[in-house]
C-alpha cells in the first residue's frame, strides 16, 4: 500500500485514503504494557507519512488542493512531521484495555517516548520548542474486558426484567449521559489537536469527560451488580474492587455505538486457566476453562460488522473437544478465517514461552465463506516464518466435535480423506477383562507418540493411561499407533499435546488386515534403544525411550498401512519422511 501510494498519479486516491485511515479504530483488549500497540503505530507512520508527503507535493504545484487536509501540518507541525504523526495515531487510531494498572500505565509511557524520541529541542523557544504530549487516558483504559456492558443490546437484555416504568427511565437517563459523553470525549480530543488551545481549556475538557464518564460508570455498575448479584451476597464495594468493571458501550461510546465496534482487533489474550467464571454477561457459554475463548466472544462483540480481528490464542481453538462450540461460534461468526498452528519445537513462536499456539485472523470482508489452516508448523527461523506459510483449504468439521483440522497442503489432505475412507474399529477390540495391556501416556510428545505393549517402566506413573485388548488384537493396536500415520494423524486432529482415548478411537482403520508380525520386532528394539538417566521428579534412575532409532522397522509398518489406505507412493514417501529433520534430528546430525 506504501508502494501504491508513492506512486500513483490519482490524488483522490491519497486523498480518500488518508481520510479513511485517521479514522481507523485499532483495539487490543487485553494490551497489557502494549506490544500489540506500539507495533501497530509502527505499521501506521509509513502511511501517514507517504500521505502527507504527496499531499504537500501536490499541493506546492496547485495551492487549491488539499488545504483542509494539511491545515493541522502548516502551523505548529511544519517543522517535525513525525511528531504530528505520532500523535495523531495514537489519539485517532490506538486503544487499549487492561485490568492492570501498572501495565496500562507503561503501556501510555512506551507510546509517549515514541513521541519524545522524534521531538526537536530548540533551546530558544517557550517550553524549549515541546508540544505537549498527548493525553491518552481516555484510549488506554484500565478494566476488565469481560466484565460490563459491551453493546446496547447487552444493556436492553438486562432490562427486559423488572419494574417496566423504572427500567424505561434508566434507559432514556443511560442514553442522555452517553450522548454527553460522547460529545464531551470529542471536544477533549479536539482541544488536543488544535495546539492553539490553551491549557485551562484543555483541564477543563479533561474534567468534564471524567465526571461524566464516572457518574454513568456508577449508574450501569449499580444495575450490573443488581443483575449478577444474588441475593446481595457479596457487598457492592467488593464486587466492584474484585470484577473492576468496564463498559464498552459507554467507555468507547462513539465507537461501539457510532462505527459499531472496531475496526481492527489484534492482540495475545491471557491464556489462564479458571475452574468457572462467575459473569456470564453476553456470552454464548459459560464452561470454558479457560479466560481466552471468553476473549474471543467479546472481541466478536465490539467489532463491526466488517472488521479484521488477529488473536494468537492456545492450539486448544483447533481441536480440544470442549471448545467445539467457541470453534462453532467462530465459523459462524465470520465469513473468513485464516488459522495458522504453531509448534513449540524445535523453537517456540515466542521467546522463552513453551507454548502451542494458533493464530486466528477473522473478518467479514468477503463475499464467499473462506477457511484456511495450515501444518502443524516447526520453525526455525523467526524471521522468515510468515514468508514461508502455505495455506490449504480447510475443513470445519461439524460432525465431529467441531474440529479445525491443521492441515496446509493438499497432499496431506488427500491423505487425511483417504484414511477417513474407512471404518474405525480399533476401539471395538477393548476388553473389559484382560491381561494385554497397551500403556499410552496422556500427553503427546514431541515427535513421537508412545504406546507400549510392555509395562515401559516410565515415571511418573501418573502420566500413563492404559487399555486392555484382546490377545489377537493386542499387537496390530500396538504397531498401528506407533505408525507414522498415526503421529500425522494424532498432530491433524489433536492440541499436539493431549492425548486421549478419543484420539485413538478416531483412527479409523480395520485393524484385522494389520500385519501384526513387526510387533516383536518393534518393542525389542524399543527396549534395546532405552537409557536409564537420573531424573529429578522421580527422585531417581528412570528410563528413557530413543524411539527415532526404531524408524526403520516404523517405516516397514506404515507401508503395510499404505496398501490398505491405497496411498500413492508419493503419499507414503510423504508419511514416511513426515518431520523427518526434527524426529530424527540426533542422527542427521551424526550423519552430518
Amino acid at each position: 500500500m506504501q508502494d501504491l501510494l508513492a506512486q500513483t498519479d490519482d490524488h483522490l486516491l491519497v486523498k480518500h485514503f488518508y481520510s479513511q485511515l485517521r479514522k481507523v479504530t485499532i483495539l487490543d483488549p487485553t494490551c497489557g504494557s502494549g506490544a500489540f500497540l506500539f507495533a501497530a503505530l509502527n505499521i501506521l507512520e509509513p502511511l501517514y507519512e507517504v500521505c502527507i508527503d504527496r499531499m504537500q507535493s501536490w499541493n506546492n504545484d496547485n495551492p487549491n488542493l488539499f488545504n483542509p487536509e494539511l491545515e493541522e501540518i502548516n502551523g505548529k507541525y511544519r517543522s517535525n512531521i513525525r511528531y504530528f504523526i505520532y500523535k495523531n495515531i495514537i489519539l485517532r487510531n490506538l486503544y487499549g484495555v487492561d485490568i492492570m494498572v501498572e501495565a496500562t500505565e507503561i503501556a501510555k509511557l512506551r507510546l509517549f517516548l515514541k513521541m519524545v524520541a522524534v521531538v526537536d529541542v530548540v533551546p530558544r523557544d517557550p517550553n524549549l520548542g515541546l508540544d505537549p504530549l498527548p493525553d491518552i487516558d481516555f484510549n488506554i483504559r484500565c478494566g476488565n474486558t469481560l466484565v460490563g456492558y459491551a453493546t446496547a443490546e447487552d444493556l436492553e437484555n438486562d432490562l427486559q426484567y423488572g419494574d417496566m416504568f423504572a427500567n424505561e427511565e434508566f434507559r432514556d437517563k443511560v442514553h442522555t449521559e452517553m450522548d454527553i459523553v460522547a460529545h464531551a470525549y470529542d471536544t477533549f480530543k479536539k482541544v488536543q489537536l488544535e495546539q492553539s488551545s490553551d491549557l485551562e481549556t484543555y483541564r477543563n475538557a479533561k474534567q468534564e469527560l471524567k465526571n461524566r464518564l464516572k457518574k454513568l460508570d456508577e449508574l450501569l455498575n449499580k444495575k450490573l451488580y443488581a443483575s449478577t448479584v444474588s441475593g446481595g451476597s457479596v457487598k457492592y464495594e467488593d464486587w466492584l474492587k474484585s470484577h473492576q468493571p468496564f463498559h464498552w458501550l459507554v467507555e468507547y461510546y462513539d465507537i461501539i455505538n457510532g462505527n459499531g465496534g472496531f475496526d481492527v482487533i489484534i492482540g495475545n489474550p491471557p491464556y489462564v486457566e479458571i475452574p468457572t467464571i462467575n459473569y456470564t454477561i453476553g456470552f454464548t457459554h459459560n464452561s470454558y476453562s479457560n479466560l481466552y475463548a471468553y476473549c474471543l466472544e467479546r472481541c466478536r462483540m465490539i467489532s463491526c460488522s466488517n472488521s479484521y480481528e488477529g488473536i494468537i490464542v492456545p492450539m486448544s481453538i483447533t481441536s480440544i473437544r470442549e471448545y467445539g462450540q467457541l470453534r462453532t461460534f467462530m465459523y459462524n461468526a465470520y465469513e473468513l478465517m485464516y488459522v495458522t498452528n504453531h509448534a513449540i519445537r524445535p523453537i517456540s513462536l515466542f521467546t522463552g514461552v513453551s507454548q502451542r499456539v494458533s493464530i486466528v485472523i477473522a473478518s467479514n470482508n468477503t463475499v464467499e465463506k473462506i477457511l484456511k489452516t495450515t501444518n502443524y508448523l516447526r520453525t526455525r527461523d523467526r524471521n522468515i516464518l510468515f514468508k514461508t506459510i502455505r495455506y490449504c483449504n480447510g475443513t470445519y468439521e461439524s460432525n465431529r466435535n467441531q474440529l479445525l483440522p491443521k492441515i496446509g497442503n493438499d497432499l496431506l489432505k488427500c491423505i487425511y480423506e483417504k484414511i477417513h475412507l474407512k471404518n474405525k474399529d480399533i476401539m471395538t477390540h477393548k476388553s473389559l477383562n484382560s491381561s494385554y495391556l497397551l500403556y499410552f501416556k496422556d500427553y503427546g510428545e514431541t515427535y513421537w507418540i508412545f504406546p507400549f505393549n510392555f509395562d515401559p517402566c516410565l515415571t511418573p506413573v501418573k502420566s500413563f493411561k492404559f487399555l486392555m485388548f484382546d490377545k489377537d488384537a493386542i499387537n496390530k493396536v500396538f504397531v498401528t499407533l506407533n505408525s507414522s500415520l498415526f503421529y500425522i494423524f494424532y498432530t491433524i486432529i489433536s492440541d499436539c499435546w493431549h492425548l486421549g482415548v478419543w484420539h485413538l478411537s478416531e483412527f479409523p482403520v480395520s485393524i484385522g488386515k494389520v500385519d501384526s508380525s513387526r510387533a516383536k520386532e518393534l518393542a525389542q528394539s524399543m527396549k534395546h534403544n532405552r537409557i536409564i538417566r537420573f531424573d529429578k521428579r522421580a527422585g531417581g534412575d528412570i528410563y528413557e525411550y530413543k524411539i527415532y532409532k526404531s524408524k526403520t522397522i516404523i517405516d516397514e509398518i506404515d507401508k503395510v498401512l499404505a496398501k490398505h489406505y491405497g496411498f500413492t507412493e508419493e503419499e507414503l514417501d510423504f508419511i514416511i519422511n513426515y518431520d523427518i529433520k526434527y524426529r530424527m534430528g540426533d542422527e542427521l546430525n551424526d550423519n552430518e
